[in-house]
């Protein structure tokens, strides 16, 4: 399968090009540590992508946007991202107090187009942090043109975007883009050095056009069979009496023509995850839990 996407890096004056079956990394910076540019107290905490098709319209706003959230369901840039089509891939620190030396917890804000999302949190005396990764799915026919837009948290609570890089990925293959900053918050009088380590991966597949769902006995007798579009499988999926397996097969079309992946699952799994192109060539993912009957872990 011949294999061609290239990404621009533009605010940073990188090109990287790649050819058959390449994988790359690139990192934003040449240290590890990015440089905050309004203080070392802001913290990095995720990407606000912009579709540069509607920059002349929108890259000034997103540019200077700020905001502050209040209550736990609410999420920066909602609204933005609504009128705009930008995507969010944020994991933020969220303050029960709204001060420097309040508790609070990590939550992830991110848009259906990313996947296999990863999060770590470190605390010790000698490393305190958080690593976010997580993966865009998209097919041949991509032509994604995105402004990436930094977006960091002040100590108080607020978010507000900062400096901007351009990407183009076309065709295949996959790009992972590393960026690590450091911040200093004070706790209980004492200042401390918390970094934020992002990892967004970019990776070509195959065009899914269809799911088939083939539920199996113990003694390998056929159940039932269900077919679905790629953008119509249910969140859930009550499997017959009887079952022992399920044999999942996603159709494709690859550079080559029509292919099938298959995967298989048993009662210990509890579903599978799957996407759809949600038409731009940028695909949604989601999860499809499998309920199996009582009675599905015996094989005799």
């Amino acid at each position: 399968m011949k294999t061609k996407w290239i990404a621009c890096l533009l605010l940073c004056a990188m090109v990287a090009a790649f050819l058959l079956g390449a994988k790359g990394i690139v990192n934003l910076h040449d240290s590890e540590t990015s440089e905050l540019e309004s203080g070392s107290q802001d913290m990095l905490v995720g990407y606000l992508l912009v579709p540069s098709t509607d920059y002349g319209s929108f890259g000034d706003e997103a540019m200077n946007l700020t905001e502050r959230i209040t209550g736990e369901d609410a999420e920066p840039f909602a609204d933005f991202c609504e009128k705009t089509g930008a995507l969010r891939f944020l994991y933020l620190y969220i303050n029960y107090d709204n001060n420097e030396e309040g508790r609070g917890y990590y939550k992830a804000v991110v848009d259906p187009v990313f996947t296999d999302i990863k999060t770590s949190v470190a605390a010790g005396d000698a490393d305190n942090g958080v690593s976010f990764a997580g993966t865009m799915l998209l097919t041949p026919a991509v032509d994604l043109n995105y402004s990436w837009f930094r977006v960091y948290e002040k100590p108080d609570g607020s978010f507000y975007t900062s400096s901007t890089i351009g990407i183009w990925f076309g065709g295949s293959g996959s790009m992972t883009n590393t960026e690590r900053a450091e911040s200093t918050r004070t706790i209980n009088g004492v200042e401390t050095t918390y970094y934020t380590e992002l990892v967004l991966t970019l990776e070509g597949v195959n065009l899914p056009t269809g799911y088939v769902i083939l539920s199996f006995d113990a003694d390998h007798e056929l159940l039932e069979r269900i077919e679905y579009t790629s953008d119509e499988l249910p969140e859930s999926l009550k499997l017959p009496d009887g079952t022992a397996y399920v044999l999942v097969e996603r159709q494709e079309i690859s550079d080559d023509g029509p292919t099938v992946n298959r995967s298989l699952y048993q009662s210990t799994d509890d579903g599978f995850h799957l996407y759809f192109d949600r038409g731009d060539g940028i695909c949604e993912s989601s999860y499809c839990e499998l309920i199996w009957p009582e009675a599905s872990n015996a094989w005799d």
